[in-house]
């Protein structure tokens, strides 16, 4: 059980905050001027028409919920509609679409195996408040004693807030001691206005808020 609640936290919190070469954002990656990082793939319009406020002390950890909360949402629409090794184009309901590109495989023997899943935004947005351009990788890979996941690339947004969210995030999480937590390295920031906020620790936090992982009718269900 101790396992299961493990895996289930490290899951629900990389596809929350939970993200290829030229989506991949390092800590040595070059910076603009204004501190986001180039995106070669996706757009996202200006919508003028919208307030795209700026990022402050005051509000970021409210918009970092906001697009966890948006990215999560698109992601779960996605995995539900494509299979592994295929790829989907996904219309937003309100405006632009989303590209899904997945590949992966698994030995259901052994329980060993890779794959990525790829999003890239085109305007996207569902709610008309939020809309999304760029693109973010999450991977995995599968071993008798550990599972390897990373989240990478970069969004920008427009419309209720205007700015970029940069993921370089990773994880491994043992498989032969159910004691050990997982191991983390990376960084989730917000850049708007010129401004860099790092919301590593914020991320961290609501990673271990991530408590009583129950099982029922051999469903993991994580009471948030």
């Amino acid at each position: 059980m101790r396992r299961m609640g493990i895996l289930a936290s490290a899951v629900v919190a990389m596809m929350v905050f939970v993200g290829c070469k030229d989506d991949v954002v390092s800590q040595g990656t070059s910076r603009n001027p204004d501190g986001t990082v180039a995106i070669s793939e996706g757009t996202v319009g200006a919508h003028a028409d919208k307030k795209n406020l700026v990022i402050t002390d005051a509000n970021k950890d409210s918009v970092l919920s906001t697009l966890a909360g948006v990215l999560s949402m698109t992601e779960a629409r996605a995995r539900a509609t494509v299979k592994y090794d295929t790829s989907y184009t996904m219309a937003g309901a309100n405006s632009g679409e989303m590209k899904m590109v997945a590949s992966a495989s698994m030995d259901d023997q052994t329980g060993k195996g890779s794959g990525t899943i790829k999003l890239i935004a085109f305007d996207y947005s569902d709610d008309g408040e939020i809309f999304l351009g760029g693109a973010l990788t999450s991977a995995f890979t599968m071993s008798e004693t550990a599972m390897n996941m990373s989240y990478n690339g970069a969004m920008n947004f427009a419309g209720e807030y205007k700015g970029q969210i940069i993921y370089s995030l990773n994880m491994v999480v043992s498989m032969t001691d159910e004691t050990a937590e997982p191991k983390i390295t990376g960084k989730v920031e917000l850049v708007s206005g010129g401004k860099t906020y790092d919301l590593t620790s914020e991320v961290m936090t609501a990673m271990n808020e991530e408590e009583e992982v129950v099982e029922e009718d051999n469903t993991i269900v994580v009471n948030q």
